[in-house]
């Protein structure tokens, strides 16, 4: 049997005030030590590979690049992404869908990079 401690009806509460805070691409970044001042996230893709299992990945403006004049629309995969954080951002996005050839065509984006990658 299960023990808990505190008052249940606070629990619930802050689990139900968990779930209603505004989740933003931002916030993807950071908890990962992403630099945000460097990668602008101004996108988001997710792949849903079986159950409870998905990939994610943000696409943002690398702020040095830019300022290098070099193509800079990156690509983030996040090698971490739980199905917690799917489930808090999947009602907050617009999805469009595309066919997996397209690979975002009109954004010309530079580079794909594993989180693991960033220094």
């Amino acid at each position: 049997m299960e023990n808990l401690t505190g008052n249940p009806k606070k629990q619930k509460k802050v689990k139900k005030e968990e779930l209603n805070t505004p989740k933003e691409l931002a916030t993807l970044l950071q908890a990962r030590n992403i630099d945000t001042a460097r990668f602008e996230p101004i996108g988001a893709g997710f792949y849903h590979l079986y159950e409870d299992c998905f990939n994610a990945s943000v696409i943002c403006i690398d702020r040095k690049k830019f300022e290098e004049g070099a193509p800079y629309l990156v690509k983030i995969i996040l090698e971490d992404f739980t199905n917690d954080e799917y489930l808090a951002f999947r009602k907050r996005f617009e999805v469009i869908i595309n066919p997996e050839y397209r690979n975002y065509y009109n954004l010309n984006i530079a580079n794909e990079l594993l989180q693991s990658q960033i220094a």
